[in-house]
């Protein structure tokens, strides 16, 4: 390690080891302090902002609550994000707003494990990664309701436990890291292969250089094991089966060749399966799915391997630069600095960075990827940055390097603040359409009546928001059947009001049950309403 980094070290410690009111000037806090002021600032903006994953979230947040902890048990959305927001819905916060809170502290928790990540370097470097990162953490914790966020935040502080200089690494360590992975697990069931494939290499390559502690390595595997058994053993007593989670199995199935990436409640009528649940996709466990193996025939297997290596393509060219702009010239030189300057700090550091990234990528390229599952990452590429960098600026030119430095944290700012400034102003097209969703329900509620249990022509996700926010629930989208099929469906599901959206021509689909409310005055949405005749009572 260079001199200024290490002098930087000794200035941090001084920092943590002051008396309180000189914590009080440390640059973290204040940072942070703006960052949650800045999504405050935002969050009306955002307010009104659903996905269907985020109705499941909330409705098993409801559940924790009101103390239905049976019923709130899921295997398959991780329990951490509905806890959170669970808790500041006791204190009266409105669900909307609730989540939005719960994804504001993990990004704070997310940027402060970015700081931890890059402890050991000059402070000013670190200053500039975390303000840098400050608009792409606010746009993750407002712009969709997932736990992502919360599964960087805790992955963040797992990897910054991994590089600290501690040698041999202590059992107190381990624990942490196990900890750490284990939170991770409870945010998203992706994250207990993704901790157990990384501790096991990491090991491995500790054990190789004569670095690693046995009862270090012993203890993170005991106390990841030990805190995620226990959602484990809570998920065989609701389904009677062991499981670690169900996303990783119903979604291998949907992304497959029987499947199509179509969802079966896309395609019928599908009760909700508990009381509480919005819809079926609150429990997709309970969804009938058509499996399918890479050894069944070398039909699939080919399809396995296009589709994996065509989400690798999808990834490098789209999703990564999307993340960090240099995304990738940074990979390819932290990966030379891993190989040629394997001992120093730096390397070791981007090593490790290096390992967790393939075993990320790799996870999610054999099964299915979307630009939100990579968060995680855009923190380790900021971390990179700075070990990079801090010792380039040592070795001087320094102003060249400095300023090369700013650039990349302009690069990685540019892009969420126009996207956040663009949601400010009101422009944003899909905040928009929830905002427009949600004054439609509004006005449904109260000039129709609508509520109860609803279902639709078309337009699942439309038809879903727009039953959350009244309230109600969806029972899904009619199946490809003759006008008269669909009322008998209607009536043996008991459902209240029918939504038939038109098609692209402006053309409404043939209903045959209920009675039309809306007057025919929406060119886009017609409201049937159940009538005496059409449906059992109920």
């Amino acid at each position: 390690m260079s001199d200024a980094a290490q002098a930087s070290e000794l200035d941090t410690t001084r920092l943590s080891t002051r008396r309180p009111s000189s914590r009080l000037r440390h640059p973290l806090l204040w940072m942070l302090l703006g960052y949650l002021g800045l999504g405050l600032t935002l969050l009306p903006a955002f307010q009104f902002q659903i996905n269907p994953d985020g109705i499941a979230y909330l409705d098993i947040a409801e559940k924790y609550a009101r103390g239905d902890l049976g019923g709130a048990i899921n295997a398959y959305w991780g329990p951490l994000l509905s806890w959170l927001t669970a808790a500041l819905r006791v204190v009266g916060l409105p669900p909307q707003i609730a989540v939005k809170l719960a994804l504001l502290g993990s990004g704070a928790a997310a940027l402060a494990g970015l700081w931890a990540l890059t402890r050991g370097y000059p402070v000013w470097t670190r200053i500039v990664a975390v303000a840098a990162a400050v608009p792409m953490t606010l746009r993750f914790a407002l712009s969709v309701i997932t736990p992502d966020l919360v599964v960087a935040a805790a992955l963040a502080w797992y990897l910054s436990f991994l590089v600290s200089r501690t040698s041999p690494p202590s059992w107190r360590r381990g624990l942490g890291c196990g900890a750490l992975g284990a939170l991770a697990y409870m945010a998203k069931a992706f994250a207990l292969p993704f901790f157990l494939a990384h501790w096991a290499l990491w090991g491995f390559l500790q054990w190789r250089r004569r670095r690693v502690s046995a009862a270090s390595f012993v203890a993170g595997l005991a106390s990841f094991c030990a805190l995620s058994g226990l959602w484990i053993v809570a998920l065989r007593w609701k389904y009677g089966v062991w499981m670690t989670g169900s996303a990783g199995r119903y979604n291998q199935a949907w992304a497959g060749p029987r499947m199509a990436f179509a969802h079966p409640m896309e395609k019928g009528f599908w009760a909700p399966f508990e009381p509480g649940d919005t819809s079926a996709w609150t429990d997709p466990t309970r969804l009938p799915i058509q499996p399918w193996s890479v050894f069944e025939s070398p039909d699939f297997a080919w399809y396995q391997l296009v589709m994996t290596l065509e989400r690798l393509r999808v990834i490098a060219c789209d999703f990564l630069p999307e993340l960090f702009p240099l995304a990738l010239p940074l990979l390819l030189v932290a990966l030379v600095v891993a190989w040629r300057q394997a001992e120093t700090e730096t390397g070791r550091r981007c090593r490790a960075a290096l390992s967790a990234i393939a075993i990320y990528l790799a996870g999610y390229a054999l099964i299915y990827v979307e630009a939100r599952h990579l968060w995680t990452l855009a923190y380790l590429f900021c971390a990179m940055v700075v070990w990079l960098f801090a010792g380039w600026i040592a070795r001087g030119p320094r102003a060249a390097w400095s300023a090369a430095l700013a650039l990349c944290a302009i690069a990685l700012a540019w892009q969420p603040a126009q996207a956040l400034r663009v949601a400010a102003q009101g422009k944003d097209e899909g905040l928009e359409t929830c905002r427009g969703l949600y004054r439609a329900a509004q006005a449904m509620r109260k000039q129709l009546g609508v509520r109860g249990r609803l279902a639709s022509s078309a337009e699942w996700h439309y038809s879903l928001y727009l039953t959350y926010f009244l309230g109600g629930r969806y029972y899904g989208v009619a199946p490809a059947a003759a006008p008269d099929a669909i009322a008998r469906a209607l009536d043996a599901h008991q459902i209240d009001y029918y939504l038939a959206w038109s098609d692209e021509l402006g053309e409404f689909p043939s209903v045959v049950w209920g009675t039309e409310i809306t007057g025919g005055g929406d060119p886009r949405l017609r409201i049937y309403q159940a009538t005496s005749g059409s449906t059992a009572s109920h």
